[in-house]
């Protein structure tokens, strides 16, 4: 089977879009699994502070 040249290029570049699309979405994932991570360290430490306070209430009764 042959094919035309302007039908390999057009295929070849439908190929590179959908590999830059499926690359950005990997990228994306990526930052959003920073921002979680971001996040839940930030719930953690406020948590650490909450129950540090919640032991010194305690502890000065």
């Amino acid at each position: 089977m042959k094919f035309k040249a302007v039908e390999l290029e057009e295929a070849q570049d439908i190929f590179f879009d959908d590999k830059t699309a499926i690359a950005d979405k990997i990228l994306d994932a990526f930052q959003e699994i920073d921002l979680i991570k971001k996040h839940s360290t930030q719930v953690f430490k406020g948590a650490s502070k909450l129950r540090k306070r919640t032991m010194d209430c305690k502890a000065n009764r």
